[in-house]
């Protein structure tokens, strides 16, 4: 099902870049994510994550027609496609809020209430269909009302936050040992009251931590996290996107979309900057990304203009963006390639099972995402 969604991620690409800029944005956007190394990576595994993201976008583009146009059916859609990706996973609510903040926005400055009104009520009502039931159902089993029982299911947690990335020891502690009913620790959350383990409430309940959270996390998002989800490559390619020509109303009014809808990172980034964490986030980027790209096509005709011959010159035009075009697929591609050579952290524990475990001592199992299953070995 992951790698199925995964692949189908490239429709909603397509349509969403498509439709904030430009068909050929939209196809380059949908080409850069059909290779993006972390989605192909993830897909691998038994993650919800490219199932809600699939859903997600889904809704962001029939959100934005309806925003624009105010059509009923994008109404229903969007309504349809984010209580799916509520199911997937509980932070789908926050695009339903903030499109239902936007859609208030679009109402006011245009005074077009009555035009919003019967698309936005079929959208909260599709969205309910699919999430009223579930919301119900975690009320029946927990006892209270929630939008998620993901952080209150009885597990116990670790406090980890204040452990430095680099202590391994202090890690272990923390994560290693079972408590005292045999539950095993998770390194997922933050504080012993599971109650608060989701951003909004560690927010609000712990402002000072969060506001030091989130200085270590863009930290560690800029100097470890951002090159294993984003090839570096394309930074340059997403800044031409965003600056290479000046903004008009339409442009704006696209980018500032893109830039709303990407907000929660910065709940996540109050709690950790885990790879998995950013992949809602990575298609949204690609959009002005593919936006550079185009621009880089651009540059490259107008330089071969300038300085090619007459004779030469239209022949040049048209090999150009291949040209171009296959220079910024390669490098995502040997991007992705990189992993696949060198040995991680999974494949070192996979080569150390075998060894520990003909060296004698108790037995141990090792456990680590990419061992799978866990490698038994002998700790000596």
């Amino acid at each position: 099902v992951a790698a199925i969604f995964g692949t189908l991620l490239v429709v909603p690409t397509y349509l969403l870049g498509r439709e904030l800029i430009g068909e050929r944005v939209g196809l380059m956007a949908a080409a850069l994510m059909a290779i993006s190394p972390f989605y192909v990576g993830t897909s691998e595994y038994i993650y919800s994550e490219t199932v809600y993201v699939f859903f997600m976008l889904t809704g962001l583009f029939f959100g934005w027609t309806l925003l624009k146009t105010g059509q009923r059916r994008c109404g229903v859609f969007a309504g349809v496609a984010l209580g799916l990706a509520y199911l997937a996973n509980p932070s789908g609510l926050f695009y339903l809020l903030t499109l239902l903040a936007l859609a208030l926005v679009v109402a006011w400055r245009k005074h077009s209430w009555r035009r919003l009104a019967l698309p936005v009520g079929l959208f909260l009502l599709c969205f309910s269909i699919f999430a009223a039931p579930y919301i119900w159902y975690m009320h029946h089993e927990l006892g209270r009302w929630t939008y998620s029982g993901k952080f209150i299911a009885g597990n116990t947690y670790s406090a980890t936050h204040n452990i430095p990335r680099d202590d391994i020891k202090g890690f272990e502690s923390a994560l290693l040992p079972l408590n005292a009913n045999g539950t095993e620790v998770n390194v997922l959350e933050l504080e012993q009251d599971a109650t608060l383990n989701n951003p909004i409430n560690f927010v609000i309940h712990y402002p000072a931590q969060a506001a030091k959270n989130f200085a270590k996390q863009v930290y560690d998002l800029h100097a470890k996290v951002l090159q294993q989800v984003f090839p570096l490559w394309l930074i340059m390619l997403l800044g031409l996107g965003l600056f290479a020509r000046g903004w008009d109303r339409r442009r704006a009014l696209a980018m500032g979309y893109l830039a709303i809808m990407m907000l929660p990172v910065l709940l996540v980034l109050s709690m950790l900057s885990f790879p998995r964490f950013f992949m809602p986030f990575i298609p949204l980027v690609t959009i002005p990304t593919a936006a550079g790209w185009l621009r880089l096509e651009e540059w490259a005709g107008g330089t071969v203009a300038a300085t090619i011959s007459s004779r030469w010159r239209q022949r040049c035009l048209r090999l150009a963006p291949g040209i171009v075009g296959a220079e910024v697929l390669l490098e995502v591609l040997a991007f992705r390639v990189h992993p696949t050579i060198t040995p991680g952290i999974a494949a070192a524990y996979k080569d150390a099972g075998p060894w520990l475990k003909e060296d004698g001592g108790h037995v141990l199992s090792v456990r680590t995402q990419g061992c799978t299953p866990p490698a038994e070995c002998r700790w000596g």
